[in-house]
């Protein structure tokens, strides 16, 4: 955690001395990778909702992260794996032999599919309504 600090009447050189957040500080409130990264395990993982991982969030370890922030942080995540996702994809329809299956879950309310292939190394999910 950052602090921005300010001294109104610095003792050694006088007037007002502002210290400076690093570079990679873009906003007042930054969440580390440790919390994005639990955020995102809740929510894909543990197929925990958005609306239950803000409360959980707040409750357990008062942090009241914003739903949207939750959103995002799952769609960033979601973002940075595109190419792995695909790679995956490629193997999976080269292979000749593999294990498929198809289940039913709810997301947002609605009834969907999950559709799963994977062999010994790589599992590939698909989610249709």
């Amino acid at each position: 955690m950052h602090n921005l600090i300010e001294v109104r009447e610095c003792p050694l050189h006088g007037g007002v001395k502002t210290g400076a957040f690093p570079e990679n500080i873009k906003a007042a409130v930054q969440y580390g990778k440790n919390l994005q990264a639990m955020v995102v395990a809740f929510n894909t993982v543990g197929a925990v909702s958005i609306n239950r991982t803000h409360e959980i969030l707040s409750s357990v370890f008062n942090i009241p992260l914003a739903t949207g922030t939750i959103k995002n942080m799952v769609t960033r995540c979601a973002e940075s794996l595109k190419d792995t996702y695909e790679r995956i994809r490629l193997t999976m329809i080269s292979l000749g032999l593999l294990h498929c299956d198809v289940t039913s879950c709810r997301v947002d309310g609605k009834n969907c599919w999950v559709h799963v292939a994977s062999d010994q190394v790589h599992t590939y999910l698909t989610i249709n309504q």
